[in-house]
């Protein structure tokens, strides 16, 4: 569908436009990678612009394996049900639909943990304690 009016975040538009779907059935959409933006996936903050070409695609997702990366993290400290770690500056911390299938904490982690709380994707290993 071609978008009519801009500066508009995509999740809302097609709240607006797709009233058979709630609006965080479009957000989990958008997550998985269900919805694409001239062709790209994309995040539910993403303002569109007008003539953005905007598309559906129900149940087909990115694949979303998270591989077990050998990539040094200081771990500070190390209990039974938790780990303490020190993420390097500029470190994404959970793969993404939207890129980033590499090179995170989570990749790093996944050899040194069980599987976490989350689903298979975000395994709810990270939890941020301090942004600066």
């Amino acid at each position: 569908m071609k978008v009519e009016m801009g500066k508009v975040r995509v999740d809302k538009y097609l709240a607006a436009k797709k009233p058979e779907y709630s609006r965080s059935k479009i957000q989990k959409m958008i997550k998985n990678g269900e919805v694409l933006i001239n062709g790209k996936s994309t995040k539910a903050s993403r303002m569109l612009t007008e003539g953005d070409e905007l598309e559906i695609r129900e149940g087909v997702t990115v694949e979303q394996k998270i591989e077990k990366e050998d990539i040094y993290v200081e771990i500070l400290l190390e209990e039974k049900d938790y780990l303490v770690i020190d993420k390097p500056p500029g470190m994404v911390v959970h793969p993404s639909a939207t890129g980033h299938f590499k090179g995170t904490v989570v990749n790093a982690l996944m050899g040194k943990v069980e599987k976490g709380v989350g689903d298979d994707f975000r395994p709810g290993i990270v939890h941020r304690l301090d942004k600066d």
